[in-house]
């Protein structure tokens, strides 16, 4: 994203990412992400799953993403996708499964991804920048068993904001917070408790 932001000020696709094709798969609730995120761990290419409702860009709530090296792999990848996602008790037929090209941001801002063009003299160019241009944003990040424990709190959070009861499927049924007094607007009624 550095190219693109930096050096190309969204104004062109950096040859670099040419190839990257990803299937995604589009969950509606916590359980079926958790449930694409186990598919993930079983089948064997580069993934990504998580919240995409922070993401201005994204549409939808949850998001999983299958990296793959060009529209024959993708093609490929996305059969063994669709029957994983097809065949899993927790998602379906009806779960979207696609498959895109690069990064949403490209396509807002340069355009349909069927229409990119590439030249050797960018290829070149980038070749030369790229060691001197660092991406401060994208580091590693550990997959401790503490930090799988925080992303998992986060989406359960997340989960509970947005109004997706299925966080109680990783909260052993126990709701987040405790639920709030509601009160009747007709005197000497009885009062209930809500979630809400």
């Amino acid at each position: 994203m550095v190219m693109f932001e930096h050096v190309y000020q969204r104004q062109r696709v950096p040859a670099g990412c040419e190839m990257c094709f990803k299937v995604k798969v589009v969950p509606r609730t916590l359980r079926q992400l958790m449930a694409v995120h186990e598919i993930g761990q079983q089948l064997p290419y580069t993934y990504k799953c998580g919240l995409d409702a922070p993401t201005p860009v994204t549409s939808g709530i949850y998001g999983a993403y299958f990296f793959l090296d060009g529209l024959p792999a993708a093609r490929e990848a996305y059969t063994h996708v669709r029957e994983a996602v097809n065949a899993h008790p927790n998602l379906g037929p009806e779960v979207p499964v696609f498959i895109k090209r690069g990064c949403t941001e490209f396509e807002i801002h340069c355009g349909p991804s069927d229409q990119y063009a590439f030249t050797d003299e960018t290829r070149q160019i980038e070749a030369q920048l790229l060691p001197l241009v660092h991406d401060h944003n994208h580091r590693e990040r550990p997959e401790s068993k503490v930090h799988l424990q925080q992303t998992l709190l986060y989406w359960i959070q997340t989960a509970y904001r947005l109004g997706d009861q299925t966080y109680l499927d990783f909260t052993g049924g126990r709701p987040l917070y405790p639920p709030v007094v509601r009160y009747s607007p007709e005197p000497g009624a009885a009062t209930t408790e809500a979630n809400k």
